[in-house]
């Protein structure tokens, strides 16, 4: 099999292991998912999927950033009719990282830096990430961790994929951040309550 079809295999595959953790994550009982968090993925993953297509040009490194948002999207869907989310006011880092969404629009469509608007989309996804990592430091069975590592797992399919059909190692920020960030919150969801109480 040549790697033009390994690739292919391995992106799919990425795809269904993301299918699968949301999957996973939606029948889990006992989460509180982190509204804020949800809802900054549910608005700028399309627009990061979207992004993504415009610069790596490559329809198969493509295929989980669509899944991706498509899943995230569903899923806050989900999270609203079973009155899972408890919306509290917004905070700072969340304007700013609404902010950041609109600068990479403007930066991408308007000055045609497609480079630079994804790096701006990149520090945008780890600041959507701050409410739900310190949700989950102060409380760690607000999350459960099978989820996160699934799409952590992934994210490190997604990586090979790019890997697998380098072009350039812009390619590479999107699915390199998304593995850090995922693993971050399924390790801290790991810790055991005595853990909690200590660091708390």
């Amino acid at each position: 099999m040549s790697i033009y079809y390994i690739s292919i295999t391995v992106a799919v595959t990425a795809c269904f292991v993301q299918v699968w953790g949301h999957f996973v994550y939606n029948r889990e009982s006992g989460i509180y998912p982190n509204p804020t968090s949800w809802t900054l993925w549910g608005l700028t993953g399309f627009l990061e999927a979207w992004n993504y297509q415009d610069l790596s040009g490559d329809w198969v490194k493509n295929l989980l950033p669509y899944t991706c948002a498509l899943c995230c999207a569903i899923t806050w869907v989900i999270c609203i009719f079973r009155s899972k989310f408890q919306f509290k006011r917004l905070k700072p880092q969340d304007w700013i990282s609404l902010l950041l969404c609109s600068a990479a629009l403007v930066i991408w469509r308007k000055f045609d830096l497609v480079v630079e608007a994804n790096i701006v989309l990149q520090v945008d996804n780890v600041i959507s990430f701050i409410p739900i990592i310190v949700s989950v430091w102060g409380d760690s069975e607000e999350e459960k961790p099978k989820a996160w590592m699934v799409w952590t797992v992934s994210y490190l399919l997604a990586t090979a994929t790019v890997m697998l059909r380098f072009e350039k190692v812009a390619d590479l920020y999107y699915p390199v951040n998304c593995v850090l960030l995922h693993f971050i919150v399924g390790l801290l969801s790991l810790r055991a309550p005595a853990q909690r109480q200590k660091i708390a």
